[in-house]
């Protein structure tokens, strides 16, 4: 989780941005490092969104992404690559009073090539959460991804039992300990991990560290 203060970009009417894109999913040649180009074939990353704040500081974005190449499918009894790899999201935020902000996110994708084929997440944010520490902010967060059909028939067809989903739980602190320097701790804890079964549960922590200031 990050706490990330978005600049506004170019607006598209009242309170709404729409925003397109296309990402070249292969970008440097190796025998010719100077080339950038996109391609079809080699792979093209593409987006569009639209957003909408309202004047309350509320955020609703839906969007759609697609990839231009073709890949091996989950199924082993298909012959041969297939493309079609593509999905949408969507995204809510806003703030549930003073001091808490709140999002929501989910999005699907194409269950033929991707081992998850939806995903959920939702978390808070508290600032201020301490006396004499304005600038400070926690946060909690949960996220789980979730398994499609032609995985988990895969899986079952070599003897395996997949789980329905992973979750990963996050806590996190954001200390601001001087005008330039920021630290934070996280920890998490991933339940299914790989959504297969036999693994360990996992805990992660990490740390992170901002410096700011001015050239």
């Amino acid at each position: 989780m990050e706490f990330v203060d978005e600049e506004d970009d170019a607006a598209f009417g009242s309170g709404v941005k729409i925003r397109v894109g296309a990402f070249d999913a292969v970008p440097n040649d190796p025998d010719d490092q100077e080339r950038m180009s996109l391609s079809w074939s080699e792979g093209t990353l593409y987006i569009a969104e639209t957003e909408f704040t309202s004047e309350t500081g509320l955020r609703v974005a839906v969007g759609a992404w697609g990839y231009s190449s073709k890949f091996e499918p989950i199924d082993p009894d298909v012959d041969g690559k297939v493309g079609g790899n593509r999905g949408l999201y969507g995204i809510i935020e806003g703030s549930l009073g003073e001091r808490v902000r709140a999002y929501a996110r989910a999005g699907t994708a194409d269950a033929d090539i991707n081992q998850f084929q939806n995903f959920l997440s939702g978390g808070i944010v508290l600032n201020h959460p301490l006396p004499g520490r304005a600038d400070d902010q926690l946060g909690f967060a949960v996220a789980q991804a979730i398994n499609g059909s032609p995985f988990k028939d895969s899986a079952r067809a070599v003897g395996a039992e997949p789980e329905r989903s992973e979750t990963n739980l996050e806590l996190t602190y954001r200390a601001q300990i001087t005008d330039w320097l920021a630290i934070q701790p996280d920890v998490q804890y991933v339940l299914n991990a790989g959504a297969v079964e036999g693994l360990e549960d996992p805990l992660v922590l990490g740390v992170r560290f901002e410096l700011s200031g001015t050239f």
